[in-house]
């Protein structure tokens, strides 16, 4: 029940417009589609089964075969989306990210620049200008 009333509070925000969905959703709506129907013909084949029918020749073997492979090839990009679809659901349900969690970190291109100053920059060049003429190769590491 609870999952039911956080799906229709985050079904009816999007329908609001609160969450922007032509980029971002359509791939859950395709997994969410394709389990749904996965499940339909599996519940069709074990009533065919559980009433002595035969499996052999069915569609609906045929439909399972396919949707699982679908499903299959799509795990390794839903993985990759997992770290922004956790965060979505955590912001959509709490609201809010807190300011400790996990999921707020992020990378800042900032701190990956260098720490020199430019004036040691200007040194290391003018050192590597001075044993270029000389003949000597420096080796940084």
């Amino acid at each position: 029940m609870a999952v039911t009333a956080q799906v229709k509070s985050l079904t009816q925000k999007v329908q609001a417009g609160a969450y922007p969905t032509e980029k971002g959703l359509s791939f859950l709506e395709v997994k969410d589609q394709l389990l749904l129907m996965y499940l339909m013909d599996l519940t069709h084949l074990i009533l065919d089964k559980a009433s002595g029918g035969s499996l052999q020749g069915h569609d609906a073997v045929l439909r399972l075969v396919e949707i699982r492979t679908v499903l299959e090839k799509l795990r390794p990009l839903d993985q990759k989306l997992k770290y922004q679809i956790d965060k979505l659901i955590k912001t959509a349900v709490t609201g809010s990210l807190s300011e400790n969690d996990p999921l707020r970190f992020k990378p800042h291109p900032s701190n990956m620049m260098s720490k020199l100053s430019s004036e040691d920059e200007e040194e290391d060049e003018a050192e590597d200008d001075q044993s270029e003429a000389s003949g000597k190769k420096s080796v940084k590491g």
